[in-house]
């Protein structure tokens, strides 16, 4: 109900954002580095997308790049805004991964949880792009 209104924004930036945020790191590593940053990122944007385990990527933009991590900050609040203001619903029991998605779909509450996949595509290209 109320609560699963505030955190369904969440879904779009766990599931999409970080992941789109990893794959522009690694774009824009050093041809020497990107090798061992490929597997660090992968790993880490799987644990994101299917689990909703964002830290690794989330400490990489407060120590390589703060302002990032700002503009992170706010693009999550902008995602949540976009979500409780058009009244999509699905809550998560850990975190906004696609297991919590997946089992949010069966909750009679959930109100048009596939809002948040195309919401989630838009934020992919405004993390990869910024």
């Amino acid at each position: 109900g109320i609560t699963g209104r505030y955190q369904a924004g969440f879904f779009p930036i766990m599931m999409f954002g970080i992941p789109a945020a990893a794959l522009a790191m690694y774009h824009t590593a050093k041809t020497t580095q990107k090798k061992q940053v490929y597997g660090w990122f992968l790993a880490s944007s799987v644990a994101a997308f299917f689990v909703g385990v964002t830290e690794p990527i989330e400490f990489a933009f407060m120590f390589v790049a703060p302002i990032l991590y700002v503009v992170h900050a706010l693009l999550t609040g902008l995602s949540l805004f976009i979500a409780a203001t058009f009244h999509w619903t699905a809550g998560f029991s850990f975190s906004a991964g696609l297991i919590d998605y997946v089992l949010s779909l069966i909750n009679p509450v959930s109100n048009h949880p596939f809002m948040l996949l195309v919401q989630g595509v838009v934020f992919f290209i405004l993390y990869y792009v910024i």
